[in-house]
Parts: C-alpha cells; structure tokens; sequence
C-alpha cells in the first residue's frame, strides 16, 4: 500500500467500541472493504472519558485507559500509511450557545428532546434503558445521569457536524447506532445529508450485518429480510433453503447448535430422565381441563423499549404487563382457555422498578398460571403443548410456527410482515382472532426466516476469525494488555465464586 489517497471518496468511521473485540474486528474489516473499493478513510477516536460512550457507560478511567490501549493498537492496523486518525477530546467538544436542557426533569421530557428535529433525547434513554436495566427511567437517573449523557451527546453533534464537512467526509459507518454518542454522529451526518452505515454481528463470528438504521429499530431488519427474501429464486434454491431453515431451527431447538454467539435463553432445562418438576405441573394443569391452552411468552422489558419502533400492537401506551393484565380479566378468554404465561429467562437482568412491575402485573392476574424467569424450564415443552402461542417479539413466536403451532405476534421483532404469524393492530383484532377459528401460518414461511437467520450478514474477507479471537494477517487484533487484563479478571471472578457463592433474584 502507498500513501496516495483517492479523492472521489472519503469515508469516516467512529470507533466507539474497540474494547469488544468482535466488533472492533468488524470495524478493521470494513475500513479494509472501503479502502480496496478506492475511498480515502478517516477514524474517530475517543482520547478521553465521554460521558455517552457505548463501551464504558459508567465512566471509568481504568476502562477508558485500556480503551485507549486498543485504540492506539487500532491505529496501527486501521491502514495506517492511508487511513487519517482524529482523536476526541473532550476539550474538542462545546455546546452551542442557544442550547437548553434546564427543562428536562423525566423520562417522557428527555425521550422528547430533540435538536435539529433529530430525537437525541430518545438516543439517551435507551442508552440509560440498557444501562441500567429499566424501561421506565426514574427521575433521579435523569437528572444526575441521563443529562450528562445528553450534553456530552449534544457537545459530540455539535462537533460532529461541523468536523464531516471539514474533513470532506461523504459516507460514515458506526457499531450499532443506538446509544447517543453514535447516534449524535449519525444524526450530524443526517443532517450533512451524508450517507451512513451502522455495523453489527451478523449469523456467525466471521459475518458481520450493515443497516442505516442498525440495533435502533425492528423495521431495519425487517425491511432488509424482506428484501433479501423476495430476490431469491425459489424454482433453483427453494429445497435448499427450506433445509437449512429447518435445520436452524432444529439446532436451535435442541441445543446442539454451533451457533455460540446466539445462546438460547428458551433452552434452560433439558432431560431425558423425564419431566421437571414444573413440566409436571403444567401437564398435570392440562389433564385436568378439557381446554385449549394458550401460552403466552413475554420479552425482557427493558430491552424491547430501547428500540426507537417497538410498540406492543400500534399503541405506545401499551406495555405487555397491561396487556397481560387485561388478558386475566377478559372473561372470554380465562374462560375458553388455560392460559400460562412464561416470563422471559433474561427478565432476571432487570433492575428494581422492572422487577416490582413484573410483580404487579402477576398479583393482578392470579386467573393466569405464572411460569417466573428464574424457573428451571424448557420453553418448548410449553410450545409442544399449546394449542396457540402468544409473544411479544421473542424468536419463540416464529419458532411456535416451525413446530406446527399457531403463533400471534402482538409486537415487534424481525419476523414481523412475512405472514410467519397472525399480527393484530389492536386487542379487539387480537380477541377475534382467539375466538376465531385459526390454523397455524405457513411452515415454509417460517423456515424462510430461520434461512436468513442462519446465513445473514457477509462473510469476513480480510479479518480471521479463531476460536473467539480475531486475527488481522496473522496479528491479534486485540492487544496484549488488554488480553492480560482480562485473564487477570477472569480469575478474580472465579476466587471470588469460590468465596461468595452466587446469587440470584427471585420474584416475591
């Protein structure tokens, strides 16, 4: 390679998460695509702690330090004789000085900020929504955390804004796209009418998956299934496609998948030696009434709301503990079916105020059978015997349908609008539907999906993917310190094991 840049094009990376190796691999693969397709690049990095930042959101200087370690190895591997490297500082950073955020005391205040018409504010609650674990940010947090993000985001707009016009930039990709600092680049390229790119994982270690709307939004990735499905030839490639969905699914199902990156939360209980004791009652519930039974299988709170479009049918208002809710005090539905209700093993994540709701909502609907986060059990058992399964998004609705079952999707996921399940617009479309007679979507409709699932994203060409590790022509791309570090962590955890024991949270 030689120094000559080519001056047609210039594209600008923000590197946001060089401490997550597999994502920095995507970021050096991507500047190596860009650069062999003839673009001149430009890296963002961070030289100090932003308050906004996706990789060290509780602001640690020690995290920032070893942050910074990968980020000067980066440089050395991010094309280093052609690409350009521009260190953020914050001292690099102000805000205008028309600006105000005095008024913002709350969530539904700071979800509703916006600066040049762009949701910033929206940015940072799902920042502070992953952070800390709830889906309905307290006050406290939004005043003594989420306004430091906001102006720090705000700080990064500003600059961000002006800096791509300076630079000369004319494309810019980021990881993910939906914590605020990548956010307030994305939205400063927006508002330059530059073009851009978010970047994640794609099926495997060794793919990765290029959206404009990225982790932000469900309809992203509708809308690229849905383009990549109806490009394909069924005459030539149905069988073949119908197979590998099946085999997805299959895998998926029982755990025997090489698909590490994409553990199975529904997968928490599997035995040959016979039923578990909560299988046992719930078969031991199914013999006793001559019902239908209908499952219901709920998401984890907090993360469905950090998406910018998840909506529970096409109502905001509505959160699936209402839902569920209603459902219990619906006389024609306790009434034509048994209803379980299986809460979401990662619901175990949630902070507080999440975990008092989900314990509301199952003391507000007793009509209902509860199958709690932190039981010990195999989804599918559930699945197998449901006559319908409901979901709010989880992949265990498109799953239901692969295994013959009827499926209602009440809200969002990357299977909505491929006909893989029916799809209310309201609880009266939802209450027709039950006492409705219903047979289950299409088979290959499902396994079309699984197809996308098992293959999506494109294949890495210049980074190697070995084992977990990332290597660029033969190089490590994570750097020495960083891996010391965190063998060094590793056996402070298990010593710490040892002595402590674990814990876990129960629901009362």
């Amino acid at each position: 390679m030689n120094g000559t840049f080519h001056m047609q094009n210039k594209v600008g990376f923000f590197s946001v998460t060089p401490l997550w190796e597999i994502h920095n691999a995507q970021l050096i693969e991507i500047t190596h695509r860009e650069y062999f397709q003839n673009a001149d690049l430009i890296i963002y990095h961070c030289d100090s702690i932003i308050q906004s930042c996706r990789a060290n959101p509780n602001n640690s200087i020690k995290i920032c330090r070893s942050c910074k370690w990968q980020s000067k190895r980066n440089v050395k591997l991010l094309l280093p004789n052609v690409a350009q490297h521009v260190w953020i500082g914050n001292n690099s950073l102000a805000l205008s000085d028309n600006l105000s955020t005095d008024k913002i005391r709350n969530h539904e205040q700071m979800s509703s900020f916006t600066i040049d018409g762009f949701p910033i504010g929206r940015a940072v609650i799902s920042q502070l929504q992953t952070m800390f674990h709830e889906s309905l940010i307290p006050v406290e947090i939004i005043q003594k955390e989420g306004l430091k993000v906001l102006i720090n985001a705000l700080k990064l707009y500003n600059f961000f804004s002006t800096q791509l016009i300076n630079d000369n930039v004319t494309k810019v990709y980021t990881f993910g796209g939906r914590f605020a600092a990548e956010r307030a680049y994305l939205f400063a390229a927006q508002r330059n009418q530059i073009p851009f790119r978010t970047f994640e994982s794609g099926a495997r270690k060794n793919k990765f998956w290029t959206s404009e709307l990225g982790e932000t939004s469900f309809q992203s990735a509708t809308v690229d299934i849905q383009n990549e499905l109806s490009e394909i030839d069924y005459s030539n490639n149905e069988t073949k496609i119908l197979s590998i969905g099946q085999k997805f699914f299959d895998s998926w199902r029982y755990g025997d998948s090489d698909h590490i990156y994409f553990l199975n939360p529904n997968l928490t209980h599997k035995s040959n030696s016979g039923l578990s004791e909560i299988e046992g009652a719930i078969s031991e519930a199914i013999s006793n009434t001559n019902k239908p039974v209908l499952s219901i299988f709920t998401s984890t709170n907090y993360e469905t709301s950090a998406y910018d479009d998840f909506t529970i049918f096409d109502d905001n208002s509505l959160t699936q503990f209402s839902i569920i809710e209603k459902i219990a005090n619906d006389s024609t539905l306790t009434d034509k079916f048994l209803i379980f209700v299986r809460w979401h093993p990662n619901a175990i994540t949630s902070g507080p105020d999440d975990l008092s709701r989900m314990r509301t909502c199952i003391a507000n609907s007793r009509t209902l059978k509860h199958i709690l986060y932190n039981q010990v059990f195999n989804s599918y058992f559930l699945v197998d015997n449901s006559s319908i399964v409901v979901s709010f998004g989880s992949t265990i609705g498109i799953e239901a349908t692969a295994a013959a079952r009827t499926s209602i999707l009440i809200g969002k996921s990357t299977y909505s609008n491929l006909d893989a399940a029916y799809e209310p617009k309201n609880y009266k479309q939802f209450v027709k539907l039950l006492n409705g007679e219903i047979n289950p979507k299409p088979l290959n409709n499902a396994l079309r999906w699984g197809w996308w699932r098992d293959t999506f994203g494109e294949d890495m060409e210049f980074v190697e993917a070995r084992e977990g590790a990332f290597y660029l022509n033969g190089r490590r791309i994570r750097s020495r310190k960083l891996r010391v570090e965190s063998s060094l962590n590793r056996v402070k955890h298990i010593i710490k094991m040892k002595l402590y024991g674990s814990s876990s949270k129960n629901v009362a």
